[in-house]
């Protein structure tokens, strides 16, 4: 079973995120910060991190570059719903190695297609952003 890590502070979008993904029947992990999550990443094995950047303890940046210093195969999504610069915060993660970024508000049939588009490429593909 595909297993996968939320990462959000937001008590709500952390919630809503993780009954969004269970519907779809997948293993999911929940943590409110970078260092919860990072936690996690390092215990455990998951096939993809969503995380968002705007985080209390541990930002998503560090967060992005320990997964990608400890896990590497692991794939990442990136979401931002810090206000007027979520776009440059998301052209960062990629810079950090984000597989893919998307911006809050989602849709979440678009969400959960970026998801899909990840979890099948190979262990190096869905490099690409996803459009913010």
């Amino acid at each position: 079973m595909t297993r996968i890590l939320v990462i959000d502070d937001d008590d709500l979008m952390r919630a809503f995120v993780v009954a969004l993904l269970e519907k779809r029947h997948y293993s999911v992990a929940a943590a409110n910060n970078g260092l919860a999550g990072v936690a996690l990443v390092t215990d455990s094995d998951f096939d993809l991190v969503i995380t968002e950047i705007v985080m209390p303890d541990m930002e998503g940046f560090e967060t992005i570059k320990h997964i990608r210093r400890h896990k590497p195969a692991v794939k990442i999504l990136a979401v931002s719903g810090g206000g007027s610069s979520k776009g440059d915060y998301l052209k960062f993660a990629t810079g950090l190695g984000a597989n893919a970024v998307l911006a809050k508000p989602f849709e979440p049939a678009r969400f959960l297609e970026v998801i899909a588009d990840l979890l099948k490429s190979g262990p190096h593909g869905g490099d690409a952003p996803a459009p913010m």
